[in-house]
């Protein structure tokens, strides 16, 4: 009968997280010219699964073959690094932080001589016992983002409903934990019916997608982008309150006045939105802070449109278009 070999490290850190590259090494992080964010958690997954089958063949051969063989593991989280989760980075999922400790100890065992003195057998042993629990990590987190992904608005590549949820729910805990503020902005563009109506919804759609554009072109990498049904968006700004929220906001509507937008034929097009802002406090779900940045919107629509109000009093229902 097989046992398992326990790696004999040190205790698991609390809050543990991927450590930064040694001073003077570079790093290759995400960026736009780079392959989608979604590609790096397999890219990660992959780089690991190579080093696996390297070291596993190489402990075959005893403590001598396999001491030759580097552990990737700044590699490895440079490409988790540049995971997202739909509106969120990868160091927001509960597997995650487990995933960098693992990484962590399988570092410690592959390069601080430990394998000194081992037999080929018990060398597999350490090896399988630390790479399944990776494995079954890496296998949670991408079983994660498959749903995440899943959700997503297929025009505007936003997230959608679900993926607001999961943001405003993680944020209003963090919220209540730490004390950091989170203002929510609703988001409608004005009289988007006559878009459609005047020039076809072939024109409303590249409207919208466009308008997603803007929104990620203005905002910060990790700020919460969301289509919320129609022509109606949320925003989900961690770390600002809501008067500065507000302004944000209102910078962004005049960018929305000077962008180039077009109706499928090439004509040019200008747009406007009206938008509603409010803060997640203790005291409302964050439902409900949706609702008051909805009746602050309903105020901005009903006063001529094309400005940005902070949430004031109960919200309301209705809304002109």
């Amino acid at each position: 009968m097989s046992m398992a070999i326990v790696l004999p490290l040190a205790e698991k850190p609390k809050g543990a997280r991927a450590t930064r590259p040694a001073e003077g090494q570079t790093v290759r992080r995400a960026d736009s010219s780079r392959p989608a964010a979604g590609d790096t958690l397999r890219r990660a997954r992959i780089a690991f699964e190579d080093w696996l089958r390297n070291a596993l063949r190489l402990a075959s051969e005893g403590a001598r073959g396999a001491e030759g063989l580097s552990f990737p593991r700044v590699a490895i989280e440079a490409e988790l690094a540049g995971s997202r989760f739909g509106a969120v980075d990868i160091e927001s999922r509960p597997p995650y932080g487990e995933l960098a400790y693992q990484l962590a100890r399988l570092d410690a065992l592959a390069g601080n001589g430990r394998w000194s003195g081992a037999a080929p057998g018990e060398l597999r042993a350490r090896l399988l016992d630390a790479s399944l629990e990776i494995l079954s990590l890496f296998s949670a987190l991408e079983a994660e983002r498959a749903a995440l992904m899943a959700a997503l608005d297929p025009l505007t590549g936003l997230g959608g409903r679900r993926a607001l949820d999961d943001c405003l729910q993680q944020e209003w805990s963090r919220m209540q934990r730490e004390g950091r503020p989170c203002a929510v902005a609703l988001l409608d563009i004005d009289r988007f019916k006559d878009i459609n109506d005047r020039h076809g919804h072939m024109s409303g759609d590249q409207v919208l997608a466009r308008f997603a554009v803007l929104l990620r072109a203005n905002l910060r990498s990790y700020d919460g982008i969301f289509r919320y049904g129609g022509e109606e968006f949320v925003l989900c700004l961690p770390g600002v309150q809501a008067a500065a929220a507000q302004r944000l906001v209102d910078r962004i509507r005049e960018a929305a006045g000077r962008a180039a937008f077009a109706t499928a034929a090439g004509k040019p097009l200008r747009i406007s939105f009206s938008a509603g802002v409010a803060e997640l406090t203790a005291a409302a779900a964050p439902t409900q802070t949706l609702e008051f940045a909805d009746g602050a919107l309903y105020r901005a629509k009903a006063e001529g449109r094309n400005r940005v109000y902070l949430a004031a009093a109960a919200p309301r229902s209705e809304r002109p278009a």
